[in-house]
């Protein structure tokens, strides 16, 4: 989908679109992919050490629109 938004036209990935999927359709360049990857893995060694630590995480549920902490005892969530 393109939207012209300044004069520059903008393409709007489609919802849940992997980086690998936009590189190969040419909507992102090689680098973002490779800086998209780096994100994720960043963000899953940051919940892992939280995990270890036996602290709360926050999370967002779209579906509600509301963000609750995840406490690590039995996954209690407030």
């Amino acid at each position: 989908m393109r939207k012209k938004y300044d004069e520059e036209n903008v393409r709007i990935a489609r919802k849940n679109a992997t980086s690998k999927f936009l590189l190969e359709k040419g909507l992102i360049s090689a680098n973002d992919a490779e800086m998209d990857k780096r994100a994720n893995a960043a963000v899953k060694a940051a919940i892992s050490r939280i995990e270890i630590k036996q602290k709360p995480i926050a999370r967002y549920d779209a579906t509600t629109d509301h963000a609750f902490l995840e406490y690590p005892n039995k996954g209690e969530i407030k």
